[in-house]
């Protein structure tokens, strides 16, 4: 839903970024920069991330530094003030400079020997260790493919790459390596660096995408882990971090927290099953209001989705925008909302040299827990045109039955139009639809469109589809059917899918551990263990059988599938007809020989009636799969392909999450999913062209999010559930305004929860596990009671009322 604008593909890459990081007043990163000799490389170095950053500098670029310093032999980071900016955030002080433009050759290695100097004890016992490669290797017709896709993430720090390669026949190479970003994520800033994009096509023309940025975003929340705010180049501003958030439910202050002091407490909530008020203040170190948001929600509200806001604009620059224009301030804002900027430079190498490329976006999204809208408004300039675009969204998650409302209107001129006539085309476009109606039953969209060129309409109408789902199951196979109906253009589809699973006894597990033990303490070894585990056993093979109809004004298709999948084969046939035009067959066969690669061919032949001819293709190779991480799979970069998350708990047999990376599911910026922290009712993925959200019945699980690595999903663990007790002493009085610490006695790593005692002497306590726990009252008065806290479907587990014993008193002396 959020999407940054990157702007046309230009020549000259990114320019070099220097970073230096001070905390609380300590530097833990200065670089050193030596002036290069002509056509040398040069280093940049820091002391605590070891980053070494090889360039070659272009003539120009060497022709500027030493015009602009030819009386110095070292730069400063004084002396480059007026080249770049300095964004200061509280205590931590980010200062990126721009040297000169640079070619694309680029290395980079990252030391993170000394990173515990900015983590505090907690962050540093929950950083770790996670990520994914994912590396495949093709041959078609005569042409080899390769990729290699990755995500690390290292105590807080990101790295993310993709890297494509090609050779034909002929010798001739083409690739692109891009998404090439650092993304830092401290405890309470989620900060994003992107270090530029490389693309060489198959023609040969070097392309570029060239983006600096620095992305600090504040969201109003109740978890002190995700308060920041959003910002971006070329904005100054200060987090004031002695304010302080109340939280308001049906009119009763139920949380207070000062930032200062980190505390927090809750009270007893009074939710009712209908709708309930909130409200959120924003106060302060004054105790002044500074900002209230306030809403209607249900009775299962999302505690960490109350309220967040964003604006954000961007623009893009010309070829012959020079250094100096990057020190310009787009806008003045306050600091809270932040300013969202994005710098290209650049043209396209494949088209005259005079078509020049200049446009930009402006955006306003806030999201009030179900409820979602956003506003935005874009435009481009060419070399003979413009193209300017705007719309308005409205989400909703409420209702099943309401649906989405989306409004559009677009101008195009010049070299924008497609048109015979060229003239201006205008577009107006209004959408209701909804993709969970009736129960996911019957969906539909209806829209109205006019086109105008010129001053004329040209074209107008109406626009609505809607589609059938039944899903069933019978005995041990699993059936769902699903019609497709576009009343505008006569279109009909429909499609019967049937998959058998082996019963609940089989197994089916694939796991691979990787634990850096104490590796953020310098003074002790590092110890790494390898743990790879592959079971298969299922008692009988599963197969999945698709059937399908298309209909339209130009063809008649039928199309079938079988896949078969074993302990080591996995085959799979298809068959398209075109009746009177083209036939496909495909025949896929894979010999699994380890746990995650996968080895294939596929064997496709075309036959053409018109010419009575054949065609043969053939794409042989390797698909290698690799994910890493203890008990957690992490959702938090853009993904290459869709992935299938298989949950081993038994209380989750039948239940797989696919998601599709073109949907932008990326916790870290555009397209965030609105999850609990404590238990996920309604997160489904139905199939890879819909991400979407739905009632699971009695299956839960743990989903929470966290502040070094975005959206997680904890598998094979009891769902999180809330407690609740009262507490009362052996003469049955209570016991209020008490502290009381709640030890978890069977997880002994994690720190205790701290909970307070209400007038009535209650309490309540949230992400509780089954297990052992002990509860201690401070001081010498009372002894420490235990409880166990069992499995339940539950959203709240209830104690029985604690009756806690005084402490014997010793009076011999």
């Amino acid at each position: 839903m959020y999407k940054n604008i990157f702007g046309h593909a230009p020549i000259i890459q990114m320019v070099k970024m220097q970073v230096s990081l001070k905390v609380d007043g300590e530097t833990v990163g200065e670089p050193d920069i030596e002036v290069p000799s002509m056509g040398t490389d040069f280093k940049i170095k820091t002391p605590d991330f070891l980053t070494l950053i090889e360039r070659k500098v272009t003539p120009q670029g060497q022709a500027f530094l030493t015009e602009k310093f030819k009386e110095k032999e070292k730069i400063s980071l004084q002396d480059l003030n007026e080249l770049g900016f300095i964004t200061t955030i509280n205590k931590i002080k980010y200062e990126i400079r721009i040297i000169v433009p640079l070619e694309y050759r680029t290395r980079t290695v990252i030391d993170f020997v000394k990173i515990k100097r900015i983590y505090h004890k907690k962050a540093v016992k929950r950083a770790g260790f996670s990520g994914y490669f994912n590396i495949n290797a093709s041959e078609y017709n005569d042409t080899y493919y390769s990729s290699i896709n990755s995500v690390l993430n290292l105590y807080g720090l990101i790295h993310t790459m993709d890297f494509n390669l090609s050779k034909n026949s002929q010798n001739e190479y083409g690739g692109s390596f891009s998404n090439h970003k650092f993304i830092y994520n401290y405890p309470e800033y989620l900060l994003k660096f992107t270090l530029g994009e490389i693309q060489n096509d198959s023609l040969g023309f070097l392309r570029t995408n060239s983006l600096i940025g620095l992305n600090v975003k504040k969201v109003y929340s109740l978890d002190p882990s995700i308060i920041y705010q959003r910002s971006d180049c070329n904005t100054d501003f200060e987090l004031a971090i002695e304010s302080s958030v109340e939280l308001s439910v049906n009119k009763k202050r139920v949380f207070f927290r000062t930032l200062e002091r980190g505390k927090y407490a809750f009270k007893n909530i009074p939710l009712s099953n209908g709708l309930n008020s909130v409200e959120i203040k924003i106060l302060n170190q004054h105790k002044k209001l500074e900002r209230a948001i306030s809403f209607l929600t249900p009775y299962n509200f999302n505690l960490l989705s109350l309220g967040e806001q964003e604006f954000s604009a961007s623009v893009g620059h010309s070829p012959q925008a020079t250094l100096g224009d990057f020190n310009q301030p787009i806008t003045k804002v306050s600091h809270k909302i932040g300013l969202f900027r994005n710098i290209n430079i650049g043209e396209y190498v494949d088209v005259a040299p005079d078509y020049h490329i200049m446009g930009g976006q402006i955006k306003y999204a806030s999201i009030m827990g179900a409820l979602s809208s956003d506003l935005a408004f874009s435009f481009s300039q060419g070399k003979t045109g413009w193209a300017t675009q705007g719309s308005f969204n409205f989400y909703q998650a409420l209702m099943p039955f309401l649906p989405n409302i989306n409004l559009q209107a677009s101008y195009y001129s010049g070299e924008w139009v497609y048109n015979s006539d060229g003239a201006a085309l205008v577009q107006f476009r209004g959408t209701l639809g909804h993709t969970q109606t009736l129960f996911d039953l019957i969906n539909f969209n209806v829209s109205y469109y006019e086109n105008w060129n010129g001053l004329n309409r040209s074209d107008y109408g109406f626009y609505f589809t809607a589609n059938t789902s039944l899903d069933f199951k019978l005995h041990e196979t699993h059936n769902k059917f699903h019609t497709n109906h576009n009343f505008n253009g006569g279109e009909t589809q429909f499609s019967l899918n049937q998959k058998w699973k082996p019963n609940q006894e089989t197994k089916a597990t694939i796991k691979t551990e990787i634990h850096p033990r104490n590796a953020y303490i310098v003074d002790k070894s590092v110890i790494n263990r390898l743990n790879a585990q592959w079971e298969y056993k299922p008692k009988q093979l599963p197969w999945d059988l698709n059937l399908g109809y298309v209909n339209d004004a130009s063809q008649n298709k039928v199309e079938s599938g079988f896949t078969y999948e074993g302990q080591k084969w996995y085959f799979k046939g298809d068959l398209t007809g075109d009746f009177g035009a083209d036939s496909n067959r495909l025949i896929q066969a894979a010999y699994i020989k380890t746990p995650r690669a996968i080895f294939t061919t596929n064997f496709t032949e075309r036959f053409n009636q018109n010419t009575n001819s054949f065609t043969v293709s053939r794409r042989i190779g390797v698909k290698t799969a690799i994910v890493f991480t203890d008990d957690i799979i992490a959702m938090s970069a853009p993904i290459s392909d869709s992935f299938m998350i298989v949950y081993p708990d038994e209380n989750l047999q039948d239940y797989n999450i696919n998601v599709n990376s073109k949907y932008g599911i990326d916790l870290f910026g555009p397209a965030v999913i609105p999850i609990s922290p404590y238990r996920v009712a309604h997160l489904s993925v139905d199939d890879e062209d819909n991400v979407s959200f739905r009632y699971l019945n009695e299956r839960y699980f743990s989903v929470y999010l966290d502040e070094k690595a975005g959206g997680k999903i904890k598998v094979g663990h009891p769902p999180a559930v809330i407690l609740t007790g009262r507490l009362q002493n052996a003469q049955n009085n209570i016991i209020a305004s008490q502290l009381v610490y709640l030890y978890d006695l069977s997880r002994p790593e994690e720190e205790a929860q701290t909970l307070f005692t209400n007038r009535k002497g209650g309490f309540q306590a949230s992400d509780i596990y089954s297990g052992r726990y002990r509860l201690v009252v401070p001081g010498d008065k009372y002894l420490p009671a235990e409880f166990q806290v069992t499995k339940t479907k539950d959203l709240v587990y209830k104690l029985d009322t604690i009756i806690l014993q005084e402490k014997e008193v010793d009076n011999e002396n």
